[in-house]
């Protein structure tokens, strides 16, 4: 009996973890293919229109991301709401509701400033941008709060990947600056936000609970999603801001070559935290949560570190004359920042899922002010990229062991995961610096890792 209660349980982790998989792969699988698309139109933007005008290009999208600061946190109140199964059809008309309110505020107070400044045309084209993203953050917590995974995925291909890229593409057939290649990505956006309204169509139509209120939950929660997504944007894009500024936007566009390059493994981890919100709102985390942390800390970093001795070679082809050291070195750091910061999209889907929102947060805004004026002070005493990124890096170690000091009663490895990413960034070093012995470091990092993810797994 006991036996068979064994293999049942077993059978059941299989499907579970199975079921993990098939859903992370989806949301995962469109970006990897954006991966190639963007391997193919960067070189083609920099080779026709150069790197000042790619890095202009670059900048109006990460203006646009400020969508995200001011969805106020709606789609993730959605997904919480939704994964509880009930209210669908008031959740997601009224999520609507204020979405489509907050594009109405930021279109007359852009209105106000074109008026003033006589400039209403460039402002319209940004107002435009943060309104659609705005509008399809909503959408896309609408989809993951559903688990309509198969449409998200196609929808954030669409949105995120072919917008960001097609342009450059386009460029082989017309001549066009930046802001010609804007309008083609706003209406590449554009579709992806139609193709989701199609399918929740229905919910239109259906009558929703008059009971049910949306807007107190939104006041809850807000402030700490609206200073969540603020310190993204401050973590994520000041560095970039400064660069261009202060450095021109040829820097930018060094330093956003390998960001974007690197940034791509994001996707998975951005995909397993997708899945994981809903499981961990509904109160089933224990099924998943320390399987996935395990494996994204544990093997995704073998992977990329076996990628490290090719990626010379694959950026002279993908880059050609464009190619420097800086840029392959800049690189190799950007993919272990993006890698700790995957670990962290984990533990922070797991504040969201439990509403505790609100530690994450705190914890961001107490630690911005160094971050500030560790960033700024490499600037300015050194203008040099690769120590820009180092202070990058610095910041996500540092936020990842608070945020898992903080859920260290639901992390079962935590000491491992805290000497991994140790040993991550020691042969990251020796990559740059003594690449003689750095097979013989990944060997041994190799045996560590799958020694202790085995172990974890049999549990």
């Amino acid at each position: 009996m006991n036996k068979l209660f064994f293999k049942f349980s077993q059978l059941n982790k299989f499907k579970i973890r199975f079921n993990l998989f098939k859903n992370t792969s989806i949301l995962s699988l469109p970006p990897i293919i954006g991966i190639i698309i963007a391997l193919i139109s960067i070189p083609i933007h920099l080779k026709i229109n150069g790197k000042s005008d790619y890095g202009n290009y670059i900048f109006f999208h990460f203006i646009f991301s400020f969508g995200l600061l001011l969805n106020l946190g709606i789609n993730k109140i959605v997904v919480i709401e939704l994964s509880q199964i009930k209210n669908l059809t008031s959740v997601i008309k009224k999520s609507l509701y204020f979405s489509f309110l907050i594009i109405c505020v930021l279109f007359l107070s852009f209105f106000f400033l074109g008026f003033i400044y006589n400039y209403l045309n460039h402002l319209f084209i940004i107002c435009f941008g943060i309104g659609i993203t705005i509008l399809y953050i909503t959408l896309e917590g609408i989809l993951q709060g559903l688990k309509k995974f198969y449409l998200l995925s196609l929808g954030n291909f669409i949105f995120y990947t072919l917008s960001l890229n097609i342009p450059s593409i386009c460029l082989i057939f017309f001549e066009g600056n930046n802001q010609d290649l804007i309008k083609i990505s706003i209406l590449i956006k554009i579709i992806s936000i139609l193709i989701i309204l199609l399918f929740i169509r229905k919910y239109f139509f259906l009558e929703d609970d008059l009971k049910y209120k949306f807007g107190p939950k939104l006041k809850k929660y807000s402030r700490w999603f609206f200073l969540h997504n603020s310190n993204i944007q401050i973590y994520d894009f000041i560095d970039k801001y400064f660069i261009n500024f202060f450095l021109g936007s040829v820097a930018l566009a060094i330093y956003s070559i390998p960001y974007q390059l690197a940034g791509k493994i994001t996707i998975f981890s951005k995909s397993i935290a997708a899945v994981l919100l809903p499981e961990i709102s509904s109160g089933n985390e224990k099924k998943n949560f320390n399987y996935s942390l395990d494996f994204y800390s544990f093997i995704v970093p073998i992977f990329l570190l076996l990628l490290f001795p090719f990626l010379d070679k694959l950026l002279i082809l993908w880059l050609g004359n464009q190619y420097s050291l800086e840029i392959l070195e800049l690189t190799k750091i950007f993919l272990i920042i993006s890698w700790i910061s995957g670990v962290s999209h984990i533990l922070i889907a797991f504040f969201e899922g439990k509403k505790k929102i609100e530690f994450n947060t705190k914890l961001e805004l107490f630690f911005i002010i160094p971050f500030l004026v560790a960033l700024i002070f490499i600037l300015f005493k050194f203008e040099n990229l690769l120590f820009i990124s180092f202070v990058l890096l610095f910041k996500e170690v540092v936020l990842l062991f608070f945020r898992s000091k903080e859920l260290k009663k639901n992390i079962k490895s935590l000491a491992g995961i805290y000497l991994n990413t140790l040993f991550v960034i020691l042969i990251m070093i020796i990559s740059i610096k003594y690449d003689q012995f750095f097979y013989l470091s990944l060997i041994f990092f190799i045996i560590f890792n799958l020694i202790i993810f085995l172990k974890k797994v049999n549990k």
